[in-house]
C-alpha cells in the first residue's frame, strides 16, 4: 500500500505540473509580436493615412518584438532598413508585393529607409518610436 501511495504521489505532481504552465517570464508579452504595415508607393512610405510625401512619417508602436510588413503597392522595388541596427533589412518586396519581418526594439526612436538607391534621397524615410 505505501508503494501505492507513492506511485500515485509521483503521478498526481506530474499532472499538476503538467498543467501549470512554464513558471517563468512568459506573462507579459504573450508570445506573440506586435505587428505594423508600412505601405510603399513609387517614392514614399505611408502608414494610418500620413505619408512621407507630406512630410515626416512617425510611427509608433510598444518596446518588444514587432513585425513589420512591407505592402509594396508601387511599380518597383522597396524595402524597409532601420539604420540604428546597423542598416538591417527587416523587408522587400517588388512592385505589388509584400514582405514581413520581424525586429525586437527597446524604447526610442529608430530611423526607417529604402535603401534602394537614390529612394531615401527623395523622401523614403521616417521614424519608428517604440515605446
Amino acid at each position: 500500500m505505501s508503494r501505492m501511495s507513492l506511485i500515485l504521489l509521483v503521478l498526481a505532481t506530474l499532472g499538476l505540473a503538467a498543467c501549470g504552465g512554464d513558471g517563468g517570464d512568459g506573462g507579459s508579452d504573450g508570445g506573440s509580436a506586435a505587428s505594423v504595415t508600412i505601405v510603399a508607393g513609387d517614392l514614399f512610405f505611408e502608414h494610418d493615412g500620413t505619408s512621407t510625401e507630406d512630410g515626416a512619417l512617425t510611427v509608433e508602436v510598444a518596446a518588444g518584438q514587432v513585425e513589420v510588413t512591407l505592402d509594396n503597392q508601387g511599380s518597383t522595388l522597396h524595402n524597409f532598413v532601420i539604420e540604428e541596427l546597423g542598416d538591417q533589412k527587416l523587408a522587400e518586396a517588388e512592385g505589388g508585393g509584400s514582405d514581413a519581418g520581424t525586429v525586437t526594439l527597446e524604447s526610442g526612436s529608430y530611423t526607417f529607409y529604402c535603401d534602394i538607391e537614390g529612394h531615401r534621397e527623395v523622401g523614403m524615410q521616417g521614424t519608428v518610436t517604440a515605446g
